[in-house]
């Protein structure tokens, strides 16, 4: 079993990649939680899952992050707020 520090490091970048793989869906326009899920399940040929239980935390992260950064930053988060699906 790996130490918690490691564990602690894959965790960070599952998120990180999960968080990367929602943005660059959002490129597209804005999409609902479900939409989202399915549009990475479909442009992965059904390789990637994405549960609801990982989905929304993160695009809660994302939410958080964005509202930090409000003031001066570049880029431009669009997350539905509605997140029953």
């Amino acid at each position: 079993m790996a130490p918690k520090a490691q564990m602690g490091e894959r965790l960070e970048l599952l998120q990180g990649t999960l968080d990367l793989l929602i943005l660059r869906t959002l490129r597209w326009g804005p999409m609902h939680g479900h939409g989202i899920a399915k549009f990475i399940e479909r442009t992965s040929q059904d390789i990637l899952k994405i549960e609801h239980g990982s989905l929304y935390p993160a695009l809660q992260r994302l939410l958080q992050e964005a509202g930090s950064k409000r003031n001066g930053a570049r880029r431009r988060i669009s997350v539905a707020r509605d997140f029953t699906g």
